[in-house]
């Protein structure tokens, strides 16, 4: 497997991570849809402002996520641990990517920036999975 090249296709390909944070060992989880830019190793996501996530991240910044397999039966996957933080990026700035990205969300973010707040997972290794017998750890 070439692993790299797996986990920019798989990040590339999906929408969506299932987003998990935990405060006083209780873990929470969401779906947010993401931007993930390669080249400073950054996952971006939006949300509304005032949202409950916001405030588990300043309680405790660490975060894991993995993404959704588009494909009904498919198990391939990145999953990563790392650093949530708000962006000095505003959800205009990252307009293009989002868009480009999903179809339908330059709507969302036309109608909606004034209530929208970025933030960043900063990440320094990821698992690449294909399926329940093939997966590597990436350093990145």
């Amino acid at each position: 497997m070439e692993a790299k090249k797996e986990f920019l296709r798989m990040i590339n390909e999906c929408d969506e991570i299932a987003l998990a944070t935990s405060i006083h060992d209780m873990p929470n989880v969401r779906i947010v849809n993401y931007y993930y830019d390669q080249d400073n190793n950054i996952m971006y996501f939006a949300t509304y402002k005032g949202r409950e996530k916001i405030s588990e991240f300043w309680k405790n910044n660490n975060v894991a996520f993995t993404t959704i397999p588009m494909k009904k039966g498919v198990r391939e996957q990145v999953r990563a641990r790392g650093h949530v933080r708000e962006s000095e990026k505003t959800i205009i700035d990252l307009r293009e990517e989002f868009s480009n990205k999903m179809s339908g969300f330059a709507e969302i973010i036309d109608k909606y920036s004034e209530e929208l707040k970025v933030y960043e997972i900063r990440f320094t290794e990821a698992t690449v999975t294909l399926d329940s017998r093939t997966y590597e750890k990436i350093s990145l």
